[in-house]
Parts: structure tokens; sequence; C-alpha cells
């Protein structure tokens, strides 16, 4: 009796201390994005302001991963806002050309990594 009180309580912990630890992995590392950009063909100046604008991103995601008070739902809404802005931002900086190559190529590897 005191072995089953003993383990249900360390289970108990266990998923407890599980249940809190908040995960959010909305891409990968080495994204789609990031390949595809480095295909296209950039002037120093759109790179520049990509960088910074990437930059903004990763530290602005980063702050979202690691605020505590959010939920994980909470956290992935708001990191798809972020995406969302990030590509209205680089949208701005590229050509017409250069957005639609971009975007074709995003999704060709997008398509290889299903």
């Amino acid at each position: 009796m005191k072995k089953t009180w003993i383990l249900m309580f360390a289970l108990g912990i266990s998923f407890t201390s599980m249940a809190q630890q908040k995960r959010v992995d909305i891409t990968p590392k080495d994204s789609s994005s990031r390949k595809a950009i480095k295909e296209v063909e950039l002037t120093n100046e759109q790179k520049e302001k990509l960088t910074k604008i990437n930059r903004q991103f990763k530290k602005e995601r980063e702050a979202i991963e690691k605020d505590t008070t959010l939920t994980a739902e909470m956290s992935k809404a708001k990191i798809i806002s972020l995406q969302l802005e990030k590509q209205k931002k680089m949208r701005a900086v590229l050509t017409d050309q250069q957005w639609t190559e971009f975007e074709t190529k995003r999704d060709a590897i997008r398509q290889k990594q299903k």
C-alpha cells in the first residue's frame, strides 16, 4: 500500500512537471523561406534590409517563446502573426519578380520536405 502511494505521488509530480512545459515549434530551424531567399538575386541594400528584418523577427520570436505567461496556443498565435508581419516587410523590400521567384522556390522546397 505504501509503495502504491509513493508510486502515485511520483507519477503525479512527473505529469505535473510535463504539463507545465511549454513547447512551441512553428517552423524548422532551417526554414524553407531562408533557403529560398538565398536563391533569389538580391542587391546589397536588399540584403541589409532583409537581415535587419530577420534579426528583429528572431528577437521578437525568442521573447514570445521565453514568455512563461503565455499558453502554447497564445504563443503560436503570436508567432504566426509575427510571421505574417515579417512577410509583409519582406514583400516591401523585394520587387514583384523577386517576390514571385521567392514564393515559387519556397513552395518547391516545402514540397520536397513533405
